[in-house]
Order: structure tokens, then C-alpha cells, then sequence
């Protein structure tokens, strides 16, 4: 009786303003949501270095100059780089940046397809060198151009390091990517 009591107190005009209400309420609820998790898919940078010219992380080792004059080293193994096969990650650091290095991560987006979240923590090894593993996935529609965002993490600063590749065709390929 009480049920139907205070259900028939709620107008069609009070029922459209509560669910309004709640509408209202579930977006604030993803808005906030996505501004707390929204550092895990875009990474958060104070500044931004460019690898040298003609870097080919499918030939060899990379390298970007930072801010303060140091450098950052990105290789990435097997080469050519892998697909959906075990891919080992290391980065070396020099320069004053190098100490005070808290954290370093290695991110994968594939620049023409969305390829999901493929972010890798890589550990430390001492000197400025950290090491990861890690594997990306093949691409159904064909060649794959990918960027691994490499993002150095200090007490004062992000800083993010974008190294663009192309992955082969297929998992058996193994030629190096023209380009």
C-alpha cells in the first residue's frame, strides 16, 4: 500500500525530471571518470623532443636530443620489428635528465588505425638504461604505421619522445619496411 502510495505521488511530469536528474548525473559521472583515467590513453606531456631525421627504429637504434642537452636512445628488437611476436624494449638515457629519471613507459598507437591501449612500464637497469618486453598486434588491413611514444617521467616534468615505425605486413613477414 505504501508502494502504491508514493509511487502515485510521482507525476509523468516528476518522473521526466527525475530521469533528466539522472541522465544529468551519469555524465558527470563519466566526465569525471575520464578526466581521472584520461592520462593512461593520452599521454600527459610538459615537453616533447624529436627524434634526429631519418630514424629507422627497424635498422637500429634511435635517438632524440632533450631539452637540458641530453639524449634519449629508443631500440627495439628483433628487426625488423615483430608483429604479435615477443619484442624486447631498451632505452638509455644520458645527460642531466638521466638521474633523475623516476619512471619510464613506452607507448604503442597505431597513427592510421586505432589499435587499443598498448602501454609498456619499463624497468630500470642502473646508468640511465631501462628495459622492457612487449609485442604489438597485427594489422588484418595490411603494413601498419605505428608511434611509440617514449615517456620519461621526473619529479619536475613528463617528458615525450613520439618514434615512428612500420610493422610488416604479416606475422611470416620478415622484410624491412620500405619508407
Amino acid at each position: 500500500m505504501c508502494l502504491a502510495v508514493c509511487c502515485a505521488a510521482v507525476t509523468p511530469a516528476r518522473r521526466s525530471l527525475l530521469v533528466d536528474f539522472a541522465i544529468l548525473l551519469a555524465l558527470a559521472a563519466v566526465a569525471v571518470v575520464g578526466y581521472f583515467y584520461s592520462p593512461l590513453l593520452l599521454p600527459k606531456s610538459d615537453v616533447s623532443a624529436t627524434p634526429d631525421p631519418g630514424c629507422d627504429l627497424n635498422s637500429g637504434a634511435c635517438r632524440a636530443t632533450l631539452p637540458d642537452g641530453g639524449q634519449v636512445e629508443l631500440s627495439l628488437s628483433p628487426r625488423p620489428i615483430p608483429v604479435v611476436r615477443p619484442m624486447k624494449i631498451l632505452a638509455h638515457v644520458s645527460g642531466p635528465t638521466a638521474s633523475a629519471v623516476d619512471r619510464m613507459e613506452l607507448d604503442f598507437a597505431g597513427i592510421t588505425m586505432n589499435m587499443g591501449y598498448n602501454r609498456v612500464t619499463l624497468s630500470p637497469l642502473g646508468d640511465g638504461r631501462f628495459t622492457g618486453e612487449t609485442s604489438i598486434p597485427v594489422c588484418i588491413t595490411g603494413r601498419m604505421s605505428w608511434r611509440g611514444t617514449l615517456i620519461v617521467t621526473t619529479a619536475r616534468q613528463n617528458i615525450t619522445v613520439p618514434f615512428e615505425f612500420e610493422a610488416p605486413l604479416t606475422v611470416g613477414d620478415t622484410s624491412v619496411p620500405a619508407g
